[in-house]
């Protein structure tokens, strides 16, 4: 197996699942990252119910659970906010991540990305989060102008 091989098999993979799914189940089925040797391949496979007409991901999930631990509100989830020039809307969160824990698509493509929930809040127009995850006061230097974040940090 190579890159391109692996690359094509998981297109013709989401394209036959979302044939055989369809919209009529109520879910939504997304072939994911792959890991892959010489003679074999393994795909991540996720599976969401669709409410609304959204898929809830278990990084949405998460964060209407969460969202308050990290200064924003469970209803931010889908808000859309300004970013280095760039329009985003909030997607979920990744409780796992140290820095950069807020899931975030870029508007104009759906390109993912990571943001750190200060960045997010602030251009939310929440107060600065203060919780326990932090241990002091964020100050200027650290949440101006989205210092933590990397427009960059791109999620597959």
């Amino acid at each position: 197996m190579d890159r391109e091989k692996v690359k094509a098999l998981r297109d013709k993979m989401q394209e036959a699942l979302d044939a055989f799914v369809g919209s009529d189940n109520g879910v939504v089925v997304k072939v994911g990252h792959a890991s892959y040797t010489d003679s074999n391949v393994t795909f991540k496979v996720e599976v969401s119910e669709v409410v609304d007409g959204k898929a809830v991901t278990k990084e949405a999930s998460a964060f209407k659970a969460l969202a308050s631990m990290y200064g924003l509100k469970p209803e931010d989830l889908g808000r859309r906010f300004a970013f280095r020039g760039g329009q985003y809307e909030v997607c979920g969160l990744n409780a796992k991540a140290g820095k950069f824990p807020i899931c975030g698509k870029r508007v104009s493509d759906g390109k993912g990305f990571k943001f750190g929930e200060q960045t997010v809040a602030l251009a939310l127009g929440h107060a600065l989060p203060f919780s326990s995850r932090f241990f002091q006061v964020p100050t200027a230097e650290h949440v101006g102008a989205g210092a933590h974040d990397d427009p960059e940090a791109e999620v597959a």
